[in-house]
């Protein structure tokens, strides 16, 4: 389990179709590093809620096995901060659309992406 901040991770959210699901888990490792949560996983110390991006590979090469998979998870969208949307310089707003043109589809969700 991954700790962040002051959140409750001991609750898991799901969703499935309009449904949405709670679950209180009581883990037996906990960090606040997703690496470190990830490798668990990867040696075989139990369930983990890892970002799409950051285990994409290793459910493609059968490292990794999702769990549920009719479920979902609550999304967490890329967000790029500015100062101010009326001071917006030109080269921050091409960097902008180069990361959203980038980032769709997903990288980790192409055609050969299993790296």
């Amino acid at each position: 389990m991954i700790r962040e901040n002051d959140e409750d991770v001991t609750v898991w959210r799901f969703r499935r179709g309009g449904q949405s699901a709670a679950l209180r888990v009581d883990p037996a490792l906990a960090s606040n590093d997703g690496e470190v949560v990830r490798d668990w996983a990867l040696a075989g110390r139990g369930i983990a809620i890892r970002s799409e991006w950051d285990v994409a590979h290793h459910l493609a090469a059968g490292r990794l096995v999702r769990v549920l998979p009719g479920y979902t998870l609550p999304e967490a969208p890329v967000v790029a901060l500015v100062a101010a949307r009326r001071g917006l310089t030109a080269r921050s707003r091409a960097f902008i659309d180069f990361l959203r043109e980038r980032l769709s589809p997903p990288p980790w969700r192409r055609p050969g992406a299993a790296g």
